[in-house]
């Protein structure tokens, strides 16, 4: 457990000097099951996605279903009201339609969050499904503009 509070500047500093690598490791069981690591240019975020992990892979057949039925909203924070207006999803909507991608949080007054990363999965495939559609448009006029 730590705790670190401070009224200026980062309250933590990971710093690698001499080589890229990993920053922070997460381990589950003392299996690894995630990372923070850098480079000289960048942060990488690592979430286990190992094929040797998972069950009754399938593609996503309702992803166009649910991302339409996303409700993408631009907002400001209430803790700070004179602050731009951000884009984001409202976690108790998307809790409906992705609801991997949400925390709730143990207790009834805890807030809930979302972890946006889980709904790209859902957005590749409705794009896919759209380029395939269009593909298949194209292909269509063309016949019909060939006669």
């Amino acid at each position: 457990y730590m705790y670190s509070t401070r009224s200026s500047a980062s309250c933590l500093v990971i710093n690698r000097t001499t080589t890229t690598g990993t920053l922070q490791a997460f381990r589950y069981n003392d299996s690894g099951v995630g990372s923070i690591s850098v480079t000289g240019s960048g942060t990488t975020y690592n979430t286990t996605s190992d094929i040797r992990l998972k069950t009754d892979i399938a593609p996503i057949a309702d992803a166009t279903d649910k991302l339409m039925a996303m409700n993408a909203v631009t907002h400001k924070w209430k803790a700070e009201p004179d602050a731009d207006a951000v884009v984001g999803f409202i976690a108790q909507e998307m809790a409906e339609i992705v609801p991997e991608a949400v925390s709730k949080g143990e207790g009834e007054d805890d807030m809930w969050s979302m972890d946006y990363g889980r709904i790209t999965p859902v957005l590749v495939a409705a794009l896919q499904d759209a380029v395939n559609e269009i593909k298949t448009l194209k292909e269509r006029v063309a016949e019909l503009e060939a006669k």
